[in-house]
């Protein structure tokens, strides 16, 4: 996952506002990026859909965010479960080998992402104050290096592990615009 941000204001005490969150329509499976109102930047993954019941877990860059400034944002989680938060090309934080699910790869695949909000929680978090720009969606576990070569230059529109591409300018991405898989 990744996008450009821009806060107009962090949020209040209690609000985790989304940059993105992915589930399924009853939001019993999910896999998110927030914000916290101190800064911290969370992505966070939840399973209570038949028979794979998981709580949940998240991983945490604390001081992270701030308001009033654009910020390349980005995550990435291995087909192991290790994941790791980058903001402008730079690694915040890690976790170890299955801190977000042991088989993501598998689970991940597996999971029918009927609801894609960027901005917004399908929860009552409130919505991210300000502006998201060049959200993309990978299938692959992008490296430090793909993510700052793309977060400056050109998107390579052709690669075949970038399944969906917001540029939110009114343009279409080879397709790839408003969601439309690759």
């Amino acid at each position: 996952l990744e996008a450009w941000i821009y806060l107009d204001a962090m949020p209040g005490a209690g609000n985790y506002p989304r940059i993105f969150d992915l589930s399924n329509t009853r939001a019993l499976q999910a896999f998110r990026l927030l914000y916290s109102p101190t800064g911290e930047l969370i992505l966070g993954y939840s399973d209570e859909w038949g028979n794979n019941i998981y709580s949940g877990a998240y991983v945490t860059a604390a001081g992270t965010i701030t308001a009033n400034s654009w910020m390349h944002i980005s995550a990435t989680v291995s087909d192991s479960g290790a994941v790791k938060l980058y903001k402008n090309g730079t690694e915040l934080a890690a976790s170890s080998t299955g801190n977000i699910w042991s088989n993501w790869g598998t689970e991940f695949s597996n999971m029918s992402w009927s609801t894609v909000w960027v901005g917004k929680s399908t929860f009552e978090d409130g919505y991210l104050q300000g502006s998201v720009n060049d959200v993309r969606i990978y299938d692959k576990l992008r490296t430090a290096d793909e993510i700052r070569a793309d977060m400056e230059g050109a998107i390579n529109l052709s690669d075949t592990n970038l399944r969906s591409y917001y540029t939110f300018d009114g343009t279409l991405a080879s397709g790839k615009a408003g969601g439309t898989a690759a």
